[in-house]
């Protein structure tokens, strides 16, 4: 069906993870529905792909989504949700700003496997603690692809 000038929205149905940073690259913003307080990896999926989130205001995401910073937070209505993206399909600049922030935030902040799973590596090499922890056992590596002797 022809609609002109109005934009469509397709149905892609359940993807595969590993198309998703292929579909994140190609969008500006992305929706993110989450009202727990587990944060969702969504966020940090379309930041890392320079999409900008536009979210509900939810204070458990407020240590990664800064509205006007990195993100646009709103209310939990429809008219916020419309207002949020609608404030970023129009401003260029903003998005683009935005975008900017939230790609250097996740190259800041969580783009280092390394660091990220060196506090808890040596509890997931062995999480019932049958292993020896004293530094001669060799507990303390980075995580750069070895491994403990005789393990």
């Amino acid at each position: 069906e022809d609609r002109g000038h109005l934009p469509t929205t397709r149905h892609l149905g359940l993807l595969d993870y590993r198309a998703t940073g292929e579909l994140y690259r190609r969008c500006d913003l992305g929706l993110v529905l989450t009202v727990s307080e587990h944060p969702s990896y969504l966020p940090l999926e379309l930041m890392a792909c320079g999409a900008v989130p536009v979210a509900f205001d939810n204070p458990a995401g407020h240590w990664l989504l800064e509205n006007g910073e990195n993100s646009i937070l709103t209310p939990r209505t429809v008219d916020g949700l419309a207002d949020g993206l609608e404030r970023l399909a129009v401003d260029g600049s903003l998005r683009r700003r935005l975008a900017d922030a939230g790609l250097r935030r996740i190259a800041a902040a969580h783009a280092d496997w390394d660091a990220a799973l060196a506090p808890i590596f040596d509890f997931l090499s062995d999480p019932e603690g049958w292993r020896d922890p004293s530094p001669d056992a060799g507990a303390s590596l980075a995580l750069t692809g070895r491994t403990r002797a005789g393990v």
